[in-house]
């Protein structure tokens, strides 16, 4: 069986060892994380997900438009990866807005 997996890190070098996996994805900090697989991305607490979005500059609102022409359930977590409680508004079924009462960095899981 296959997964993907990323690995998110700000130490430099990175050694991975993964075995029965097709593709591995290292991002440095300031990338968005992309699924070039196809298939999910896994969230916090091991849950996959369809879109993910890295706010990569402290900000007290995050709009993230995933494009995928629904209402998804959402999970956002800080930059470390814990997950945070956080406003989140349906702009449409392709964008939502993420609001927090303090500018932070983070992930958005959808």
């Amino acid at each position: 069986m296959s997964e993907l997996v990323t690995v998110i890190t700000q130490q430099s070098p990175l050694a991975v060892n993964i075995q029965n996996t097709d593709l591995v994805t290292y991002l440095q900090p300031s990338q968005k994380i992309v699924n070039l697989s196809g298939g999910p991305v896994v969230a916090a607490g091991g849950s996959s997900a369809d879109y993910a979005y890295q706010q990569t500059t402290a900000a007290t609102i995050w709009t993230v438009a995933h494009n995928l022409g629904r209402k998804p359930p959402v999970t956002v977590t800080d930059h470390l990866g814990s997950e945070i409680l956080a406003d989140v508004a349906y702009i449409d079924d392709n964008i939502i807005q993420v609001t927090h009462g303090v500018a932070i960095t983070g992930f958005v899981f959808l």
